[in-house]
């Protein structure tokens, strides 16, 4: 089915599902975000392989327009690059595919937008930026620092090692990046100082229910301020009143509203990339998480949007 140009003039529910009712289509030229499904965990927590399936079947609803910047992101052209082939369990095989299809989206100066999975695929998508912006800068919203050195053992590619990966191997410059939304109980006191060590700024859950909106944006923006940034969305950053959707809750998290104040007044930075993670409809309620991630999601869309159209009108205040 063909899609509409207006909303009003076809039930958007009817066709079949893609993100947001866009074209399924590998053909690039002229696109200014393509939407890739990254169905991959490694099996400590199953369930996140379904999150893209859930997420298209759900984005239907969202709207066309932002209610905050009143930008109608129908300026973007915007196409759903379908699913990267991913194997269970098999980081090697599926790194390498997510690689390879996230290069070449990139290389044709168009915008990713990955929906995991687990967070380990993260380190595939960095690869793959950092070909084309070697000094990036990463903004990640999560409840956990994922920079552990390794887990059961010796798995070093894990979603929780991640980061480290990603600093270790220069995908990422750990002095210009951001942790945002840390909480939860530790491995030990010394987690958080891990991050610290290896450069990132960390705002805990509770430094933003303490300092305010206006000062986590402020701290966000000054270092992050003419860099090229990917920002990583791990769901879990949510409390899980409102995101039950995920394998490891942790209470004491942001409230959506929150989330939405923080990155609607993002607009203007200079964004690489961005993917969601560890949504796992398995233990969604009434799709109530899925819905979620396709707002946030949406917010991301408009600021790439804002960005590249500038908005006349500027909505003022959070």
């Amino acid at each position: 089915m063909r899609q509409s140009k207006n909303l009003k003039d076809t039930p958007r529910y009817c066709g079949i599902p893609t993100f947001f009712n866009k074209p399924h289509t590998r053909e690039l030229a002229g696109v200014d975000i393509a939407i890739l499904g990254i169905p991959f965990e490694m099996g400590s927590a199953p369930g996140n392989i379904h999150a893209p399936r859930a997420v298209r079947n759900v984005s239907w609803l969202v709207r066309s327009t932002n209610s905050y910047h009143l930008y109608d992101t129908s300026a973007l052209k915007i196409v759903d690059y379908g699913d990267v082939t991913a194997y269970p369990s098999q980081y090697e095989k599926t790194f390498a595919n997510i690689e390879e299809e996230v290069t070449e989206v990139v290389e044709a100066g168009v915008v990713p937008i990955c929906v995991g999975g687990d967070h380990s695929i993260t380190y595939a998508e960095l690869k793959a930026i950092n070909k084309v912006y070697p000094e990036l800068a990463l903004l990640q919203f999560d409840a956990h620092t994922d920079t552990h050195d390794s887990y059961f053992g010796d798995q070093r590619f894990t979603s929780g090692s991640v980061f480290r990966r990603a600093v270790e191997e220069k995908l990422i410059e750990p002095g210009i990046s951001v942790q945002v939304g840390l909480r939860g109980t530790l491995y030990s006191e010394n987690d958080y100082k891990v991050s610290e060590e290896l450069g990132f700024q960390v705002i805990t859950a509770e430094e933003v229910q303490e300092v305010g909106i206006e000062e986590v944006v402020s701290r966000i923006t000054d270092r992050l301020e003419g860099k090229k940034v990917f920002l990583s969305f791990d769901i879990d950053v949510l409390d899980p009143a409102f995101a039950p959707g995920t394998a490891r809750p942790e209470p004491g998290g942001l409230m959506s509203s929150e989330v939405f104040r923080i990155l609607r007044r993002l607009e203007g930075i200079d964004f690489a990339g961005f993917d969601t993670a560890e949504f796992n409809p398995s233990h969604d309620v009434g799709n109530i998480t899925a819905v979620l991630v396709a707002n946030i999601i949406f917010e991301f869309i408009s600021l790439i949007g804002l960005k590249k159209h500038r908005n006349d009108n500027p909505r003022e205040g959070v």
